[in-house]
């Protein structure tokens, strides 16, 4: 009976995951790629001034909340964010993207083959800090 409720639980959280991430891929505009959200349930869909963004959890404490993606180039990925705290990553390498503005459009070139994405926003220990993304 224990394994079977594990299963279940398992099975469960994984599609919760799954809506999420895809309910998250339509709030971008990107329903086609698959996002990883990590820790599972950081990035949540949110409505602001009437548009339906992405947006992290509070982040806390040196934590980290992720949003990825792989990506093809050659080629450019655009986005709008806002939070100072928010950064993009490409495989790993921070490009420095940060704007005090709320909604500043970025412009990020994709060399040839296939890249690993990421949204990062880091907590510090004495403020929560967010991220808001729209218009990938």
């Amino acid at each position: 009976m224990k394994k079977l409720l594990l299963c279940f639980a398992l099975i469960s959280n994984c599609f919760s995951q799954n809506l999420l991430a895809q309910t998250l891929g339509e709030a971008l505009g990107i329903p086609e790629l698959p996002l990883r959200i990590i820790p599972e349930s950081s990035w949540y869909p949110i409505h602001i001034d009437g548009q339906l963004i992405a947006a992290s959890i509070g982040v806390t404490n040196q934590r980290t909340a992720l949003l990825q993606t792989e990506v093809q180039g050659p080629g450019k990925l655009t986005f709008t964010k806002s939070g100072y705290s928010l950064i993009g990553l490409l495989n790993g390498v921070d490009l420095r993207l940060r704007i005090y503005d709320s909604w500043f459009p970025h412009s990020v070139f994709i060399p040839e083959g296939f890249h690993l994405f990421e949204w990062s926003v880091s907590g510090s220990t004495i403020a929560r800090n967010y991220g808001y993304l729209r218009d990938i």
